[in-house]
């Protein structure tokens, strides 16, 4: 719809807000409106405080085993408040177990059949780009982690370290669940939303991968190869560099990623291709063809 541009005083312009809206959201004179400006566009909506809450009602009483998802599912999808029906109290213990994963969110009312969960917290949504970055550098650190055990064996202490690696792939659960629900919420301020989650997406399926590279590490006692664990470090420091170019963008970075990329997956296919086969090779083979296609969405 189209508005004209009315001047008020010497420098000010202004223009009406449409009636429909108004009367629908039930704005009134004095009430603060988020204005968000950006190349060419100024879009205006409620703050977040006068944002309509989303609120749901989930039945688990007839559930014989309980389903996680049933609620990160909500969580992510932006809803503040939910009733959860429970047949036993022992799903309650299963729910806080769950709420550990979900950021803000808490048990506010309780009795014997059924629990609130609401969100506590609405304020922290300004965290996204903090908790993206939280979310690339537990990658990061995972993947140290098993270089460092490749490089110093399992001596003592080395295999604690690794052992932190299953905690964090369940931090990056975390940060994941709370980065698609300020997405579903539709957060004016996150360019490309729909780029943000594919990269938060796909970030917690590589924490998975290297999860289970440490799980293996860990069971084995088979001496690990040289080149294997060259192989592994240089996973790891390709998605460093993946890391470092999301946040600065430029051409060149995308095709040294791509030739680096190119390089470690022709000699993993070579080796097993010569019968040099390993166990490691189930995961740094779709933790390469994930940080390619991260590469190739990541435009400069």
């Amino acid at each position: 719809m189209k508005r004209k541009v009315t001047q008020m005083g010497q420098s000010s312009l202004v223009i009406t807000l449409p009636s429909k809206w108004v009367r629908e959201y039930q704005v009134k004179k004095g009430q603060e409106v988020e204005v968000t400006a950006e190349k060419g566009t100024l879009t205006v909506g409620l703050s977040p405080a006068e944002k309509e809450k989303k609120t749901l009602v989930i039945d688990l009483s007839e559930t014989e085993e309980f389903m996680r998802r049933q609620i990160t599912v909500p969580y992510m999808q932006g809803y503040d408040e939910i009733q959860v029906l429970h047949a036993s109290p022992k799903a309650v213990e299963m729910i806080e177990w769950t709420l550990n994963n979900l950021i803000g969110f808490e048990i506010i009312d309780m009795d014997r059949d059924s629990c609130t969960i609401k969100n506590v917290s609405a304020e922290i949504e300004g965290e996204f780009e903090a908790m993206l970055r939280k979310l690339f550098l537990t990658i990061l650190l995972m993947g140290e982690r098993c270089v460092e055990y490749l490089r110093e064996g399992n001596a003592e202490g080395n295999a604690g370290e690794l052992e932190k690696n299953l905690e964090a792939e369940r931090l990056s659960n975390k940060y994941t669940y709370f980065c698609e629900r300020v997405m579903h919420n539709k957060r004016s301020d996150i360019n490309h939303p729909l780029f943000v989650f594919t990269i938060a997406f796909s970030l917690e399926g590589a924490a998975d991968y290297l999860r289970d590279i440490s799980t293996g590490l860990l069971k084995t006692r088979k001496k690990i190869p040289p080149e294997v664990k060259k192989d592994v470090s240089d996973v790891v420091q390709l998605y460093r560099a993946y890391y470092e170019h999301y946040y600065s963008r430029t051409p060149a970075g995308a095709l040294a990623i791509r030739a680096r990329e190119k390089r470690i997956r022709e000699r993993i296919e070579k080796s097993v291709m010569e019968g040099r086969n390993h166990f490691l090779y189930l995961y740094l083979m779709p933790l390469l063809s994930m940080v390619d296609h991260l590469n190739q969405i990541t435009v400069a």
